[in-house]
């Protein structure tokens, strides 16, 4: 083939594969606002310790885990002040979960998203419905 032959050959597009990207992000940020809709920081109902600042979505394992990122579960409202108390403190997190549930999170973190038995996307795109259909009933969306 001449090489002006080949530069008017039309080059084959790309497939575009999806991306779990979206439904990723998505799945997170709904996970996050149903966590802080339970309008009260989980410290100051075991705690008489103040709060302070906004409410936030608190992981007990944390977010880079697929399995665990975005389940109800794995997760606490509380204040910003609370918040960064936990993220360093793992004793006192554990004793506010109870170890049993920590276990268990730990080990469906651990199985990873394989353990489900989805692809990523799948995965995702599984989330981020069942967490719509959540924020609906509770008047989120």
């Amino acid at each position: 083939m001449s090489e002006v032959a080949r530069r008017v050959q039309p080059v084959a597009k790309k497939k575009r594969r999806s991306k779990p990207s979206t439904d990723k992000r998505v799945a997170t940020e709904l996970h996050s606002k149903i966590v802080r809709a339970r309008g009260v920081c989980s410290w100051s109902l075991h705690h008489a310790d103040p709060c302070a600042g906004r409410l936030e979505c608190a992981h007990i394992i944390r977010r880079r885990f697929a399995a665990t990122r975005t389940d109800l579960d794995n997760a606490l409202c509380l204040c910003a002040k609370h918040h960064a108390y936990i993220d360093s403190h793992l004793a006192e997190l554990i004793n506010l979960v109870g170890v049993d549930e920590y276990r268990r999170l730990q080990a469906k973190a651990d199985g990873g998203i394989a353990a489900t038995g989805l692809s990523p996307l799948m995965f995702w795109r599984g989330e981020r419905k069942r967490l719509t259909e959540i924020a609906r009933e509770k008047g989120l969306l």
